[in-house]
């Protein structure tokens, strides 16, 4: 975890603890700087697959977007602010889930890579700072994952500050 934000994931952690409770999602740690507003993030209704990831980057990371299919009908949900100049999709093959983020920041999440459950990564998407790695994988009990990937929380403005998952427990 960013030493630099200790005392923010401190006070995030108290917060996320309590909502977390009604919702039953759990949030990873944040990776990233300790610029931008505190999102407690939003993730995927129940039972939504995630058909494509996209990217909206320049020299630092501004959004990340999941395409998905719930019930024959397409939806979207963005982390960081909408705009245009989307990356091409990163598609899923049915049955593939994303179960870990990998990247690089310094004061902003300049890079980020997903890793998915059929052992293929994606290209980076970012620019070329940062000098502090990270990767956030989904936790493990027994060797399985605890649960499903659904979504983001984190520290956004103009542009991706930090980032943290949010996950939804295997049933």
């Amino acid at each position: 975890m960013n030493y630099r934000c200790s005392l923010f994931f401190l006070f995030g952690l108290l917060v996320s603890t309590a909502a977390n409770a009604a919702t039953d999602l759990h949030k990873s740690s944040l990776e990233g700087g300790c610029q931008g507003e505190l999102k407690e993030g939003k993730y995927l209704p129940r039972d939504a697959q995630v058909r494509s990831i996209q990217v909206r980057s320049s020299w630092v990371v501004e959004a990340i977007r999941f395409n998905y299919v719930l019930n024959g009908r397409s939806g979207s949900l963005i982390w960081g602010p909408d705009g245009s100049n989307w990356s091409r999709p990163v598609l899923l093959p049915v049955g593939t889930k994303l179960k870990a983020i990998s990247g690089r920041y310094g004061m902003y999440l300049d890079a980020i890579r997903f890793h998915f459950t059929n052992g293929h990564t994606s290209a980076e998407f970012g620019g070329g700072g940062g000098d502090i790695e990270f990767k956030i994988p989904i936790p493990e009990k027994n060797g399985k994952p605890i649960g499903d990937i659904v979504g983001f929380h984190g520290r956004w403005g103009a542009w991706i500050d930090a980032i943290g998952l949010v996950i939804r427990p295997a049933p």
